[in-house]
């Protein structure tokens, strides 16, 4: 029988898992600026979602306003549009028996 070891290697090159402090303190510098930069983006896409929202919601004000104030209005004159052609024939019917 035959016993195979493998041993590996780190990328500081010793096999014994310690790194030297240079490799370390890089590691540590490069973290910190990649946790930086997204948490950066992250506020980035939140500010601009947010401020999507906003001017939605302010179109949206701005418009359920106008129709409030429109519907005032016409209640104040007391009279309504004419309806708009809609392709639709209102009507009433009453059903009768036949003998």
């Amino acid at each position: 029988m035959t016993r195979i070891v493998y041993t590996y290697r780190t990328s500081s090159g010793t096999s014994d898992g310690k790194s030297s402090a240079l490799v370390r303190i890089a590691t540590g510098i490069v973290s910190a600026i990649v946790l930086v930069a997204s948490a950066f983006l992250g506020l980035i896409i939140f500010l601009a979602v947010l401020g999507l929202l906003a001017v939605v919601g302010t179109i949206m004000a701005v418009k359920f306003w106008l129709f409030r104030r429109r519907i005032e209005s016409t209640l104040k004159r007391g009279t309504a549009q004419p309806p708009r052609d809609s392709g639709y024939i209102d009507a009433e019917y009453e059903e009768r028996d036949e003998r």
